[in-house]
């Protein structure tokens, strides 16, 4: 997954950048750059990505895009994303390019069309780059307010094996966010995978012969 956290694109820039990494990926990438129209998505996908990462749009769409780049690419190719975080006793989601807290958690075309997405991808805005853990709660109150069987991802928080364990053994969790095991060692994502099948969660193992 690469995302783009700047509040502006340059011109080319990044889509230089994701280009030469798809050349030299043999993962499926998923991307986000401030996704506002179909030709905004098409040029990610032209880039490389195999699936593409909305949040701003999701508040933002009068103007039915979701639903055109659903229909064009198909709603496995598009994911939501939501930045949670805790105010006044409530999740909320978290406005990155205003800097500010929306009023709700869930956007509206996650309630009224939850079938134009493949994914819900949740990150924990006080919990990333922390080491508290995975923020239960926040997950299900998701999973509970969108009455659709859409696969959610997780990322914040994860350090420890516990925390991965902890997160996949929610049925409605289909995978997390591993960014910073592949900075531990060569053998951190294989320990990590052998850890998770031992306590009862269906991984799939590479190829002993394959890199991690």
């Amino acid at each position: 997954t690469l995302l783009c956290i700047d509040k502006v694109i340059e011109e080319n820039e990044y889509f230089n950048f994701l280009e030469e990494k798809a050349n030299n990926c043999f993962l499926p990438i998923t991307a986000s750059g401030r996704i506002k129209s179909l030709e905004d998505a098409k040029r990610l996908f032209n880039s490389g990505a195999d699936r593409v990462i909305v949040n701003s749009l999701l508040w933002e769409d009068k103007d039915n895009n979701l639903e055109e780049i659903s229909n064009v690419y198909g709603s496995q190719s598009l994911v939501a994303s939501i930045d949670v975080v805790k105010q006044d006793n409530q999740f909320k989601s978290y406005d990155w390019i205003n800097e500010t807290y929306r009023k709700t958690l869930i956007p509206q075309i996650l309630k009224n069309r939850p079938d134009l997405f493949g994914e819900i991808k949740i990150q924990a805005v006080d919990r990333d780059g922390g080491v508290i853990g995975p923020n239960i709660l926040a997950i299900e109150e998701i999973n509970n307010k969108i009455n659709y069987p859409i696969p959610l991802s997780y990322g914040s928080g994860l350090t420890s094996w516990n925390h991965y364990k902890t997160c996949l053994k929610k049925t409605y969790v289909k995978c997390v966010s591993a960014t910073n095991v592949h900075h531990m060692s060569t053998t951190a994502s294989k320990s990590l995978k052998e850890f998770c099948i031992r306590n009862g969660i269906n991984l799939r193992m590479p190829e002993d012969n394959q890199n991690f």
